[in-house]
Formats: structure tokens, C-alpha cells, sequence
């Protein structure tokens, strides 16, 4: 019993400040995310946009999942899966921490909102992870409140593939394919 406990006290210190997320499952499919991405309530169409989703993206508008590797041909770092913007996905390496920035399309205001991130490994599904970061992040601005926002997480793939990763806050969702190296 004892030697469990420190076996899982490491690993929960190494998510950075994450919790962990249990209540929706984990799509291990493409058609099971996207499937899911369909039935996902949707919100109205935000009245003023964020900052990433006036700029050059990869990607797509839809609930779809997006294939990061080769899509970001902007040049900007960002790829859009329906009402998600991932930024720092390029250099995902098995067992380092990578730092990713997840913008939704809604600003979550001054109400306390998290982004739930739940991932499995493509071509071995049995391999998951389910994170939640609270808080979201806003860059200082004149303009109240700042269009420039977002969830920064901390995350650590355990090991290399192609993984499929739902990101989730309130009413937005997105789904995008990373390519973790060794």
C-alpha cells in the first residue's frame, strides 16, 4: 500500500498545478470525438473575437478533429479545431513537460472557468490522460476586458504517438491529433 502512494504522488506533482478530470470519457477514436464534438451544446456567436481568432490559423471552424502535424501553414503557431485555439504544440516530446496555450472562442469573463483536456494515444488506446487547469490567463491591455486570453497548461505526454486531445470549457470544444516524438 505504502509503495503505491509514492508511486502516484510523483505523478500527480508532475502535472503542474492540473487536476485530475474524471467525468466525461476519454474518445480513444477520431469518430467518437467528433461524434461527441456534434452532440456538445453550443454557445451564440461571441460579439466581439478573441485575439487568435482574428489572425492567420490552421485548421478548421468545425467540430472536427485536426491534424496538427503540416496544418499551421500561417506561419502563426495556431491551429483551430471548431471553438479552440492551440498554440505550442510544434516540439512534443514523451516525458517532458510542454507548455500549450488553449484559447476558446468565448470569453470566460471573471467567472471561474477551467479547460478540460482528456487525451489517449491513437494506436494504443489504453494510454490516457484526463487534466483540468484552472484560471484562464489575459495579456495586460488598455481595452477592458482583453480580447488576448486563454488556458496555459503544463502537460506531459508519457509516451510517443499520435495522440487525440479534447479540449473542453463550458460551451467550446476542439479535438486536435499531436504528434509526441521520443
Amino acid at each position: 500500500m505504502r509503495r503505491a502512494a509514492l508511486v502516484v504522488i510523483p505523478m500527480v506533482l508532475s502535472l503542474a498545478g492540473a487536476a485530475v478530470v474524471g467525468a466525461q470519457a476519454v474518445p480513444t477514436t477520431v469518430a467518437a470525438a467528433e461524434a461527441e464534438g456534434a452532440a456538445f451544446p453550443h454557445a451564440s456567436t461571441p460579439s466581439v473575437w478573441p485575439v487568435y481568432f482574428t489572425h492567420n490559423f490552421g485548421g478548421t471552424t468545425e467540430r472536427r478533429c485536426v491534424e496538427t502535424q503540416g496544418t499551421d501553414l500561417t506561419g502563426s503557431g495556431s491551429v483551430r479545431s471548431g471553438d479552440f485555439i492551440v498554440r505550442g504544440w510544434q516540439l512534443l516530446t514523451a516525458g517532458d513537460t510542454s507548455k500549450l496555450l488553449w484559447a476558446p472562442v468565448h470569453d470566460p469573463g471573471t467567472e471561474y472557468v477551467t479547460v478540460q483536456l482528456r487525451a489517449a494515444r491513437l494506436d494504443h488506446p489504453a494510454d490516457t490522460l484526463r487534466l483540468e487547469f484552472p484560471g484562464v490567463v489575459r495579456s495586460p491591455s488598455r481595452a477592458r476586458p482583453s480580447r488576448e486570453f486563454g488556458f496555459i497548461s503544463l502537460v506531459s505526454f508519457p509516451t510517443p504517438g499520435r495522440w487525440l486531445v479534447v479540449a473542453t470549457s463550458r460551451n467550446d470544444w476542439g479535438c486536435f491529433l499531436l504528434e509526441v516524438t521520443k
